[in-house]
């Protein structure tokens, strides 16, 4: 008797995969995490084509005569091979155009302050008086108000001991009796005022007037 050999029977077995969310914590964030990701792409500007098409547009600021300064021309060569699109250089100029002014004025304060010292410990308690000499002297060579407050003079403590060397010299030359005014303060004493030397106070412009009028009756006449 044959036997026949069955094949052993299979059995499968299903096994149901659990698959956890990745995110279910608190550390977990939103969720999205492990999975599909939108990525934010920036974009930068794209730069000009040639220095020379920067075209930057501020109130106040003459870009055109700025391009015409050859330092400024390599300026702008430079921030054109850094990539630099025409609103990157206008936020750079914008920001440039509002420090300076500040930058300068401070300069300007420092170079007064320095001249004041300079003068101080060359005259002492003559400062003022050689100061108004050197104002009458200026005037008297026919320097505007402007050129006299110029740093290039007003700041210039060597330029100042020459006006006021000659300035010495002009009140030699005048009459007593023609430097007094109807408030009893000289010429020289006027110029010498805070009034006359402070172009932001208040009496400034009367002074000045006063001291021009006591001027041209005194050399003119």
């Amino acid at each position: 008797m044959t036997t026949e050999a069955q094949a052993p029977e299979q059995t499968t077995t299903e096994t149901d995969v659990t698959t956890t969310p990745t995110d279910t914590t608190v550390l977990g964030g939103d969720g999205n995490q492990g999975g599909d990701q939108s990525v934010e792409q920036t974009t930068t500007p794209a730069t000009v084509a040639t220095p020379d098409d920067y075209a930057v547009e501020l109130e106040g600021f003459d870009f055109e005569e700025f391009k015409a300064i050859d330092e400024n021309k390599d300026f702008l060569k430079e921030a054109h091979e850094a990539g630099l699109s025409n609103e990157q250089l206008g936020f750079v100029l914008g920001k440039y155009n509002e420090i300076i002014p500040k930058v300068m004025g401070q300069m300007a304060e420092m170079q007064t302050e320095n001249c004041k010292e300079a003068l101080n410990q060359l005259w002492g308690a003559e400062t003022q008086a050689n100061i108004g000499l050197a104002v009458k002297a200026a005037q008297a060579a026919g320097l505007t108000e402007a050129e006299i407050q110029s740093p290039a003079i007003g700041n210039n403590p060597a330029v100042i001991k020459m006006l006021a060397h000659f300035g010495k010299q002009l009140g030699e030359d005048v009459p007593p009796q023609n430097t007094q005014q109807s408030s009893g303060l000289s010429r020289e004493e006027l110029m010498s005022s805070e009034a006359y030397m402070d172009a932001n106070h208040p009496d400034h412009k009367r002074v000045y007037a006063q001291v021009a009028r006591l001027y041209e009756k005194e050399f003119k006449g």
